[in-house]
């Protein structure tokens, strides 16, 4: 059970994380339809709750368990090689925006940095 709570805890660090990091990149004019995507994942939620209850039935619980967790490590350790490499382009240009003349980009909201 702490297992769990634990495993909760740090995807949804994970999960603020990697939402800002999305929301800091892309430019005012396309976040609407990058984070419109990007939400997809909690429409995606019953699909991926068929695959495992249908992993479940054909192998059993434990089986069904590792196969997901072997996913999940392989694609965090996929996440950490490549992760270097996105957080070196916050410093670039957001995805080329054409008002960007050498300039920080002036944000609307609330916007909190730490550096």
């Amino acid at each position: 059970m702490a297992f769990l709570a634990g495993l909760g805890f740090f995807q949804y660090i994970f999960r603020v994380g990697n939402n800002t990091l999305i929301q800091t990149m892309v430019p005012d004019a396309l976040r609407g339809r990058v984070m419109s995507i990007y939400m997809l994942d909690n429409g995606l939620t019953p699909l991926a709750t068929m695959a495992i209850s249908f992993l479940i039935h054909i192998w059993s619980p434990a089986g069904a368990y590792m196969v997901i967790a072997s996913v999940s490590l392989a694609l965090a350790l996929l996440q950490l090689a490549f992760f270097r490499r996105v957080r070196g382009s916050c410093n670039r240009t957001p995805l080329s925006t054409p008002h960007f003349h050498g300039r920080l980009p002036v944000r609307s909201g609330p916007l909190i940095e730490s550096d």
